[in-house]
């Protein structure tokens, strides 16, 4: 029982981590290099475009730029394949499901962050979360991530908030 127990939060553990890093990978390289073609051209011009400056944060989203979000697809799609070629059934739908709220974790709270009066406001850890995703829209080399800044710390593209004064 305990094993089993442990197999399924492993397996949540190591899904929504791996969802993340596929977050910030494919936000990365494709969203903010030029190989990234038209999808780093949407994002850099359109989502930076409208969030920038002094507009990093609105009454309501205001992302009506074509949408290249779909480019996260492919590598969970990837993922997903390959948990189903090694993974017992009863694994294979806590990752699915996992891979699913985490993914849509992920949507959510970029929404979020860009909202003046989110009901996340009140809890610290989405202010915090919050203040750094901003700062990746005023240097676009930093902080990829949007749940998980341990990959940005890890592969060297976390930037912390300046120290209060």
């Amino acid at each position: 029982m305990l094993m089993s127990m442990l197999s399924y939060a492993a397996t949540i553990f190591l899904t929504h981590h791996a969802a993340s890093l596929i977050q910030l990978t494919a936000h990365r390289f494709l969203g903010h290099r030029t190989g990234g073609g038209h999808i780093s051209r949407v994002h850099a011009y359109e989502h930076h475009g409208v969030y920038s400056k002094d507009r990093m944060i609105s009454e309501r989203y205001l992302d009506e730029a074509r949408s290249v979000d779909y480019y996260y697809a492919i590598p969970a799609l990837l993922v997903a394949v390959s948990a189903y070629a090694v993974l017992p059934l009863d694994l294979l739908v806590t990752h699915l499901v996992t891979l699913g709220f985490s993914t849509f974790a992920h949507f959510y709270l970029h929404v979020q962050y860009h909202l003046r009066n989110t009901w996340l406001n009140r809890y610290a850890w989405f202010q915090r979360k919050q203040r750094l995703h901003l700062l990746h829209h005023r240097n676009m080399s930093r902080n990829y991530a949007v749940i998980e800044f341990v990959w940005d710390r890890l592969l060297g593209t976390f930037q912390d908030m300046p120290a209060a004064r």
